[in-house]
This record gives C-alpha cells, sequence and structure tokens, in this order.
C-alpha cells in the first residue's frame, strides 16, 4: 500500500459517482463496472449538463475518442453552469480528480457555527 495517493481513470469515475450522489435526491442508474471510465464520466456529466439545461445554456462536447482534455473541458462546463465561475485545475488525471472533488465540496451544505 503507498503513502500517495494514485490517480486513475477508475478514481476520477469514483469521484464523479460521490459528485453525482451529491447533485441527485434520485441519482441515474450508472454502470458500475463501465467499459470505458473516460465516456462513462462524459456521460454523467452529460446528464448533469441536462437537468441544467432548462435554467443554463451548455456547449456541446466534440465527438469522437473521450480524452482527458474533454473530461476537463466538461467539468469547468459544469462549475460555470452550477456557480458561474471558472477554476484553474491543470488538465490531467490528477488535476480532474481534484476538479471533480471541488465541484462535489462545493455542492455539499456546510453546517458550521460563525461568531461574529
Amino acid at each position: 500500500m503507498s503513502l500517495f495517493k494514485t490517480y486513475t481513470p477508475r478514481s476520477l469515475y469514483c469521484s464523479t459517482l460521490r459528485m453525482i450522489n451529491t447533485m441527485f435526491v434520485h441519482p441515474p442508474n450508472l454502470d458500475l463496472a463501465p467499459a470505458s471510465y473516460f465516456k462513462a464520466i462524459v456521460q454523467a456529466h452529460e446528464w448533469i449538463k441536462k437537468d441544467l439545461s432548462g435554467v443554463i445554456a451548455s456547449e456541446r462536447p466534440a465527438n469522437g475518442e473521450t480524452t482527458v482534455q474533454q473530461v476537463h473541458q466538461s467539468l469547468a462546463t459544469i462549475e460555470k453552469m452550477l456557480f458561474g465561475t471558472q477554476s484553474e485545475f491543470e488538465v490531467t488525471l490528477r488535476g480532474c480528480c481534484w476538479y471533480t472533488e471541488s465541484i462535489e465540496a462545493r455542492l455539499k451544505p456546510t453546517s458550521g457555527c460563525v461568531v461574529h
């Protein structure tokens, strides 16, 4: 067991599943063992965008092979749709994992006290 976290397509997919479960009361059925993690991630992103499309317009993704850059762009579109912001994360598996976790963290309610 390594002390350092490794970033793989599977770990990005798991982060995406957690984000989906945070966003939806009744999340869509997702394949727990997809043939392509990247395609499954982009499909999950499309569900999010479709859910938001009645409120906010989104861009159409390019067809063809699914790449880390397309996943990153999809995350940027989701962030823009949800929060109206654009964060800087590197276009790598690690960056996409961090980006997904960042969006998920912003969606979760915080329960803390603020003393003024």
